[in-house]
């Protein structure tokens, strides 16, 4: 935001008196009245750490809202963010606060370059090869389409996706490679870094959606018969009212597959008979309670 309010000042389309524009400080603010200031900052899209978001919380070191404060948002909601600029709406004018959208006045200015803005840089640079980025396929094939209407190529135009590899040779041919670099979203954890494909954001997804159950049998080594009473230990799986029925069923049923699969096969590793537990009671919890929570069945030979 600094650099495009310099770049605003360079241009002209900005004037004003020095000293008018101060960057954002207890220092710059604590002479000046609240009904002087005017404080542009980001949060348009309600992004969760952005300035507008922590002002909204109480969160922010410098602002503090006030009522009778008035909020513009001189922007469009990107499509999808409509919870997130709603909540932070709604925060606002928990505090007393006029909020003003482009629904309310003609506020709005496009941050995007017009059709006949993209036709006067295509003129200016006039590339051999043009490669529309940024946004989904529908706005860069209008992209696309605004170049070959201006004479270029479809060949020369390069519809490219996030991996895509393009080579440029010395004799300025170029060779789409089939291959393509392997792009993943990357999640920072406390001191680790994943990706979100990754075993242990799928498990806490898991748990997150359908809890979890651990399962703990005590068996006899030599007979392999089960003793003593099954223990069952659940998070977020079940309802205060229905945690003995489902704990009941559940230890009825970890019985049942437990004895009917050591009898079939007497010698089974332990490792395929906890699969054979798991996805029977997967399938039975499914079906009798419509959840699928993380299960973690445990044998212990004694």
């Amino acid at each position: 935001m600094i650099e495009n309010v310099a770049i605003a000042k360079e241009l002209g389309y900005l004037r004003m008196k020095p000293g008018t524009i101060k960057k954002m400080s207890l220092k710059t603010v604590k002479d000046i009245p609240n009904n002087k200031q005017v404080i542009i900052t980001t949060g348009s899209q309600g992004e969760e750490f952005s300035a507008l978001t922590r002002m909204s919380e109480g969160r922010h070191p410098h602002v503090e809202i006030q009522a009778d404060d008035t909020v513009v948002f001189s922007s469009s909601t990107v499509p999808g963010n409509e919870r997130s600029v709603s909540l932070v709406i709604n925060k606002l004018i928990k505090y007393g606060v006029n909020v003003v959208t482009k629904n309310d006045a003609p506020i709005h200015t496009s941050g995007h370059g017009y059709q006949e803005e993209q036709k006067m840089l295509l003129r200016l640079f006039n590339p051999k090869y043009f490669c529309p980025i940024f946004g989904d396929l529908y706005f860069r094939t209008l992209h696309k389409n605004t170049a070959m209407s201006l004479g270029w190529k479809e060949e020369n135009i390069l519809m490219l996706e996030n991996g895509s590899i393009v080579d440029f040779s010395p004799t300025h041919s170029v060779f789409r490679s089939k291959i393509k670099v392997p792009i993943q979203d990357l999640i920072v954890d406390g001191h680790g870094v994943g990706t979100t494909d990754s075993h242990v954001i799928k498990a806490r997804e898991k748990m997150m959606n359908g809890g979890t159950l651990v399962v703990l049998l005590k068996v006899d080594k030599r007979t392999k018969a089960i003793m003593g009473h099954i223990k069952l230990e659940t998070r977020g799986l079940a309802y205060i009212d229905e945690v003995r029925y489902i704990h009941r069923i559940l230890i009825k049923k970890v019985r049942e597959v437990y004895e009917n699969t050591v009898k079939d096969v007497p010698d089974m590793e332990e490792k395929d008979l906890i699969k054979i537990i798991r996805t029977d009671l997967e399938m039975f919890l499914l079906k009798r309670i419509d959840r699928e929570p993380m299960i973690i069945p445990m044998v212990t030979e004694v």
